[in-house]
């Protein structure tokens, strides 16, 4: 039995179709039967995420280190018996970003005793509050194994 996945791989006609009618249960019966592909990174992926064995993430304030990358780099290839271009596919590292209230666009308005409506960044006089409107970048490192 194929999955339903095949049409949306291969590009058919049917590409739209094929790929609305998609559920989760198409998605794990197509990880099953990749898991025992014979490309080494497909069926090392699907096995990782069929036994639940999901990225570690490490986030920090500053830009990793290169060591660090290269050392998660070097146990992967020799952990999972890779080519070291390979491990890229197992190895992620970017930043992120957060502003947890956005004063751009809808605003939360505080009506205030006296009648007036201010921005709550501008009505609170607590320190989280306004921090919250602070833009936070964080790095993150994330490998299998």
């Amino acid at each position: 039995m194929k999955p339903p996945i095949g049409p949306i791989l291969n590009k058919t006609p049917t590409f739209l179709a094929a790929y609305l009618s998609l559920d989760d249960y198409d998605i794990w019966a197509g990880l099953k039967a990749w898991a025992r592909h014979p490309d080494p990174i497909l069926s090392l992926l699907s096995q990782f995420l069929l036994q639940r064995k999901l990225f570690k993430l490490s986030l920090t304030k500053e830009k990793p280190e290169e060591d660090l990358i290269k050392k998660h780099r070097d146990r992967l290839v020799s952990q999972l018996m890779l080519k070291p271009k390979q491990a890229n596919y197992f190895l992620v590292t970017g930043s992120t970003t957060n502003e947890a209230y956005l004063a751009k666009g809808e605003k939360i308005n505080i009506l205030t005793k006296n009648g007036q409506v201010r921005d709550i960044a501008q009505a609170s006089d607590l320190p989280n509050i306004k921090a919250l409107r602070k833009l936070v970048k964080k790095y993150f490192v994330g490998w299998l194994a």
